[in-house]
């Protein structure tokens, strides 16, 4: 039994042994009721303010579309409600309230507040709006969810209606509604393991008294509108497991400080307007780094070498900075397995960066456009055999293209636009059957559309404009890429009739057949 409550078998005990009078028995009745429905639950533990602001929670609910409430209702014990449990030390007194992703509209009650010994509150993924209200009698909540909803007003006030819950853990009020400055009194919340305020529209600064946090392991302010230094304070923090600031407006420099944080496993800084150099002890300080996102910010010089120690990162996002000079080993990282380097100023051989990611046999994803990299694709790209996406565009990259892509048999989406190659399309990037997108424009290659390509039958997007192809499209082009979306041709010097299969391509939204020197029409 896991509540001292009065089972069935004692009560018909009962029944048998106690002379039943008109006024005892409705009342035995009903715990025959309530005891048939379940053992732990009886009316003798009926706490009358408890059940009154579930009630008082439920008439603010303003639509219900799954009926998640259905069963709030006097026909069973409010302990036995959905989505409510009682304590087994205080039976009666309410500690969980698990209501979400219910589709659930209205408001958050101040009653609610009223329910002394709840733990748990979990309202995420509804539509509750408005401001929060007072929940400072809930000096025993340890975890509140209330992300996904539109809880409007400014998160000064929501701290405040918090403020006495001193023994929180875990607070997430993410992808709400939220406005005006983070407050300094935040570092009031002293045993906050996991603080999530994402998705909001939060100004000003980040408050130093961050640190007061000790125990702090997750912080997520992403995607806000925060300005200013990242402060060196969060340094101090030494449990921090994430730290997640992207899509703000941060600037300044990235802190040496938050090297300190050698049980960081997620730095998350990208969508900021950060600059100067990476701390080149990076790789060193932060021994267990899983997850580095520095992109779109205005960071420059080189790539510290250190991030080569990084042994267990699997996903290194530079994209979108000033870095330049040679990409460093990182023959060390046999994890990693996203890397976006694009859109940088990296100089140095294609082959020597083929190199320095030698031993990366994990990767997954590869992007190393819209830099400065020359020389020629080696063969040995084809090693990385669990690649599934690989962009080298808008490089100055010379030579032909190996046919060794069609050992990448996972190979999704395949780029070498705008670069200097030239040669034939090798028939064997026709092999890779997942291929989705194969971008070539903008080189000089030649010769003939490969048929082959035409056994790509799951491509989406096929772009070979502005290059020097000769003579005429596979004829069942549009038999056989019968999923095409995307097709552009232009600016070569292909002819011939247009093939009658290319009116089968019923996905098309683009065709490009400009600048050619085709016959006939599209059928």
């Amino acid at each position: 039994m896991p509540y001292p409550f009065v089972g069935n078998m004692d009560l018909m005990g009962k029944l048998r042994s106690v002379e039943l009078s008109t006024l005892v028995l409705p009342t035995l009745l009903l715990l025959l009721f309530y005891g048939a429905r379940g053992s732990h639950c009886s009316l003798v533990h009926v706490n009358m303010t408890d059940r009154r602001s579930l009630l008082d929670f439920k008439e603010a609910i303003t639509a219900d579309p799954r009926g998640a409430l259905h069963d709030w209702n006097d026909g069973i014990h409010y302990c036995m409600w959905s989505g409510v449990s009682c304590s087994v030390r205080h039976p009666g007194r309410v500690t969980a309230l698990e209501l979400g992703s219910l589709n659930l509209t209205g408001q958050i009650t101040p009653s609610l507040g009223n329910l002394t010994f709840l733990r748990e509150l979990n309202l995420t993924d509804n539509h509750f709006s408005d401001q929060l209200p007072s929940l400072n009698r809930l000096i025993k909540l340890w975890f509140l969810d209330l992300s996904g909803n539109i809880l409007q007003g400014n998160i000064q006030d929501a701290t405040i209606a918090l403020a006495n819950c001193s023994k929180l853990m875990c607070l997430d009020i993410s992808s709400n509604m939220l406005v005006g400055s983070i407050p300094r009194k935040i570092g009031s919340f002293s045993n906050l393991e996991a603080l999530y305020l994402f998705q909001n529209n939060l100004t000003g600064t980040i408050p130093s008294t961050f640190s007061n946090i000790t125990r702090l392991e997750l912080i997520s302010l992403a995607e806000n509108q925060l300005e200013g230094n990242i402060p060196a304070e969060l340094g101090q923090l030494s449990n921090m497991a994430v730290v997640e600031l992207k899509g703000n407006k941060l600037s300044g420099r990235v802190p040496p400080g938050l090297g300190n944080i050698s049980s960081l496993l997620v730095l998350d800084l990208g969508m900021n307007m950060l600059s100067g150099a990476l701390p080149p002890d990076i790789g060193d300080t932060l021994p267990f780094l899983e997850w580095l996102s520095l992109g779109t910010n205005n960071l420059e010089g080189h790539i510290a070498p250190s991030l080569g120690n990084l042994t267990f990162l699997r996903d290194l996002n530079l994209t979108n900075n000033h870095f330049s000079g040679q990409l460093p080993s990182l023959n060390r990282l046999i994890k990693l397995e996203f890397l976006d380097l694009s859109e940088n100023i990296l100089e140095g051989n294609i082959q020597d960066a083929t190199i320095a990611l030698a031993n990366c046999s994990e990767l997954w994803f590869l992007n190393i456009s819209s830099n400065m990299l020359v020389g020629s694709i080696p063969r040995k790209i084809g090693s990385f055999s669990n690649l599934e996406g690989l962009d080298l565009s808008q490089n100055n990259l010379t030579g032909t293209i190996p046919p060794t892509f069609s050992n990448i048999t996972r190979l999704v989406y395949l780029s070498f636009g705008e670069n200097q190659l030239e040669g034939n399309i090798p028939g064997e990037l026709g092999q890779p059957s997942n291929m989705q997108a194969l971008v070539l424009k903008g080189n000089k290659l030649s010769g003939r559309v490969p048929p082959e390509l035409c056994n790509i039958s799951s491509l989406l997007e096929l772009d070979l404009g502005m290059n020097m192809l000769s003579g005429a499209l596979p004829p069942d082009i549009g038999d056989t890429l019968r999923f095409l979306v995307w097709l552009s041709l232009g600016t070569n010097n292909l002819g011939g009739h247009i093939p009658d299969s290319l009116g089968n391509a019923s996905a098309l939204v683009h065709l490009d057949l400009s600048s050619n020197y085709f016959t006939g029409q599209i059928r």
